[in-house]
């Protein structure tokens, strides 16, 4: 295992080993909740998977599949098309100034969030960050490495202003605190001078932390697996679309704006 994946190891199990008690992950199938999970599991520690979307959408699935090969307990939250329009109005009261990109990747946390306090958690954490941190998004593999470090450093530096802020009003409707692991001072730190060569490619984003995956175990079908972000792969800005286009709205944002 290279020094760079021992360390990303190292930086996530400091922080998740002082979570105290019974929590949440918010679980989508992913790499960056994956190794957050496969981590708890190796510490021993109490947790449950939580996942969300619309009934057969594929983070659902994915999330089902890893759980039972790993031998996680995960809770799931599936809406039918009227359900999940309750949900996007619900998310919309606690958003209110939000356009429906932020609406869409607010409403899987706000189904997981919502499982996790009837069971009477108190804590979840959650994968955020890492695709800023680790070039997880399709629009770099376009870029050479300098460009690659430029975006990144741009990504996080917005985190607080277009992510932290909207998980954290979720978060807060319901009473629960969220962890980001991956934005951790001392991981931050660690992982933004990790060269952006040990990161992306052509072919593959997030390398090193799919390496740090594999090598602790998680099996590579599921650390190498492309995944869309949260609003597509739970379906629910396909969702938003097509209520927009039943109220007779062309455009997402503005059936958005209308709730």
């Amino acid at each position: 295992m290279g020094k760079e994946q021992v360390k990303i190891i190292e930086l996530l199990s400091k922080t998740i080993d002082e979570v105290e008690g019974r929590f949440g992950i918010a679980f989508s199938g992913g790499v960056d909740s994956s190794l957050l999970a496969l981590i708890c599991s190796k510490l021993n520690k109490d947790f449950v998977l939580y996942t969300s979307g619309l009934e057969d959408c594929q983070d659902i699935m994915n999330a089902k599949e890893v759980a039972s090969k790993m031998n996680w307990k995960l809770k799931i939250n599936s809406f039918t098309r009227e359900q999940a329009a309750d949900v996007i109005k619900k998310v919309h009261e606690i958003l209110p100034d939000g356009d429906f990109l932020k609406i869409g990747i607010a409403c899987p946390l706000y189904g997981a969030l919502e499982l996790a306090k009837k069971d009477g958690i108190k804590t979840v954490l959650t994968g955020l960050g890492a695709d800023s941190i680790f070039a997880g998004f399709h629009r770099y593999k376009k870029l050479n490495e300098e460009e690659v470090i430029k975006e990144c450093l741009k990504s996080v530096g917005n985190l607080e202003t277009n992510d932290i802020s909207r998980d954290s009003a979720i978060g807060k409707h319901f009473g629960i605190e969220l962890i980001f692991p991956y934005i951790e001072k001392e991981f931050l730190e660690y992982a933004m001078n990790i060269p952006a060569s040990l990161k992306i490619n052509s072919k593959m984003n997030k390398i090193v932390l799919r390496e740090a995956a594999v090598k602790l175990g998680l099996p590579e079908e599921f650390a190498f697996r492309k995944k869309t972000a949260a609003q597509y792969g739970s379906k629910f800005d396909r969702t938003i679309l097509k209520l927009a286009w039943s109220k007779g709205f062309d455009k997402k944002n503005d059936y958005v704006k209308s709730l």
